[in-house]
């Protein structure tokens, strides 16, 4: 595939991919709404508690899912039609082992749904609920190999297309079957329903785009074989370890404090998940720039990057943090009433929990575009053992607060400190003392930011629809002038000027 094919790609599936979000963002909005009014805030948290052990369960996936799409990217674009075919076939083994394995390992778990549910009033057909997401968790990891293929051929867009297509619809099912039913058991079945067809869809496209992976088989060496084992066993290792991180959380609140918190948890992480969605998409817009990036042997080029990232960043992640924090209370009691809110002692751990995580986001960026992986594997296990043993303590001593502070001071001490210095020095060869008093800056830059934009906000305008939105108005302009004044002068934010004049320039000269 040229360069240019691949640019043009690249583009396609950031602008589907950001269409995609929007519908999806809206659609589970609607959906959610409509579960909280029929079902209630137990049957949230159930859903909530299920919905982690899936992510859980589906990490497994995710990892081999990588280690398939890295061994298909060159064969690919050299058209090498056996290699592709056999490693295809070779993952194809893999996944099905796997999800062998996770049906084993969920059904192991059966006998201690009583411990991981924890409610005042018991819960009937639980076991039902139950064996409804873990049958969707074995079919989904059976068969959603398939669309790595795709994604390894730059044709994301594709597959963001067909689940689009395929989610949205069970949404508006979901949204019927729960205002007509009120069923719970449906709900889950209409995702199974998703899932399968979906699944199905996608080795449709297979059989007519990629014929040749059905017939052509192909063998490896026995060396070969050893090799793409470890690859795909440490991509699992490596997600698996992450998925822990951020996403045990529910599961310890649901066994420390009563599953009906995970309900309400549920609210902000709908909430976080969304503005993650749109940091996701602008770092996937940098991420092949920062991988051509890798292949230039200019150290001075890659410092200079690094740091225009970094300055960009501190803006990003600032002014999101800073409307999670002072728009969140407000979003909910606006669209499910005061008594869902959770205190402010929590709203501000996951407000830090969240800014650590996207300032970490550039930096993962670099460190996965400069192959990094296993020097930082064992700090990934290390966070996510200490996260667990953390949370557990936390929680029992400090309730939600000490459950979210536990994922903020295991990754202080371990993958937030130790990715940067492996950063620099593996790749930049620089010294970190530029780094660290950038942090500092942008630590003090989202105080600072919180404090002036919350003084204007603080006008007591009442809690409905109309409060929110005019005080995303005033957050909007306040954050984003306070941002600017401060950071107009790093090179991050002029080259966001200098780009944005040149293209008024160029429609000027049209």
């Amino acid at each position: 595939m040229s360069s240019n094919s691949r640019t043009h790609n690249s583009i396609r599936n950031v602008l589907l991919g950001s269409f995609n979000q929007a519908v999806f963002l809206s659609l589970s909005f609607a959906t959610k709404t409509v579960f909280i009014s029929q079902l209630g805030i137990v049957y949230l948290g159930i859903n909530g508690l299920f919905t982690n052990l899936f992510v859980l369960f589906s990490s497994i996936e995710f990892g081999i899912g990588i280690a398939m799409m890295y061994s298909l990217y060159k064969p690919l674009a050299e058209n090498n039609k056996e290699k592709i075919g056999a490693l295809y076939n070779f993952y194809r083994s893999i996944y099905r082992n796997t999800s062998i394995g996770i049906g084993i390992t969920g059904m192991a778990l059966f006998p201690f749904l009583k411990l991981l549910i924890n409610t005042e009033v018991p819960v009937a057909h639980k076991e039902l609920y139950y064996l409804l997401f873990l049958i969707n968790a074995v079919v989904y990891n059976q068969f959603i190999y398939k669309s790595y293929l795709i994604i390894a051929d730059q044709k994301k867009y594709l597959v963001s297309l067909y689940y689009m297509l395929f989610e949205g619809s069970v949404f508006i099912l979901q949204i019927i079957t729960l205002l007509e039913f009120q069923s719970y058991s449906i709900y889950l079945a209409l995702v199974i329903f998703k899932t399968v067809f979906y699944c199905g869809f996608l080795h449709f496209k297979i059989q007519r785009v990629y014929p040749y992976v059905i017939d052509k088989k192909g063998e490896f060496s026995k060396k070969d074989k050893i090799t793409l084992h470890k690859s795909a066993f440490n991509m699992i290792v490596y997600k698996v370890s992450e998925m822990m991180i951020c996403g045990t959380d529910n599961i310890i609140i649901s066994v420390i404090l009563g599953t009906i918190y995970v309900g309400y948890y549920s609210n902000y992480e709908f909430i976080l998940q969304g503005i993650s969605s749109v940091v996701a998409l602008i770092f996937a817009s940098l991420a092949a720039s920062v991988g051509n990036l890798f292949v230039d042997n200019d150290l001075n080029k890659k410092y200079q990057i690094f740091h225009l990232v970094q300055n960009l960043n501190l803006w990003v992640a600032g002014f999101m943090t800073t409307g999670i924090y002072l728009l969140s209370q407000s979003f909910i009691t606006a669209w499910i009433g005061p008594s869902y809110l959770l205190s402010n002692q929590v709203l501000l751990i996951i407000s830090l929990n969240f800014y650590l995580t996207v300032m970490r986001d550039a930096n993962k960026m670099f460190r996965e575009s400069a192959g990094l992986f296993d020097k930082m594997k064992r700090v990934i296990v290390l966070n996510a053992v200490l996260n667990i043993l953390f949370s557990v303590l936390l929680g029992l001593k400090f309730g939600m607060v000490g459950v979210f502070s536990a994922t903020v001071i295991s990754g202080l001490l371990t993958s937030y400190p130790f990715e940067a210095y492996l950063i620099h020095r593996d790749y930049l060869r620089k010294s970190m003392k530029t780094y660290l008093i950038m942090q500092a800056k942008g630590a003090v830059l989202v105080v600072m930011s919180v404090m002036i934009t919350g003084f204007f906000m603080g006008l007591d305008i009442g809690t409905g629809w109309g409060s929110f939105f005019f005080k995303v108005i005033i957050f909007g302009v306040i954050s984003n002038a306070f941002y600017f004044i401060m950071l107009k002068q790093t090179d991050g934010v002029q080259f966001l000027i200098c780009t944005g004049k040149q293209l008024i320039l160029n429609q000027l000269s049209k």
